[in-house]
């Protein structure tokens, strides 16, 4: 699987064989297995996407875009 993180930036970032994300309050993690893999301010993040096999299995709201 792999994660589309939308930025607030208006830029895209693509992890390879992540297969986890969490919005925690002030940031928003992705994750690969139980390893870390990036950790961004969730105000820089408007929101992530769960892609396999070209499909979208799920999606994640950052905080980019809330009041």
């Amino acid at each position: 699987m792999a994660v589309r993180i939308f930025l607030a930036s208006g830029k895209q970032r693509l992890i390879a064989d992540a297969d986890g994300a969490r919005l925690d309050e002030a940031l928003f993690v992705i994750t690969r297995g139980d390893e870390t893999v990036l950790t961004l301010p969730s105000t820089d993040v408007v929101g992530a996407q769960f892609e396999e096999r070209g499909a979208v299995r799920y999606y994640i709201a950052g905080t980019a875009n809330k009041g």
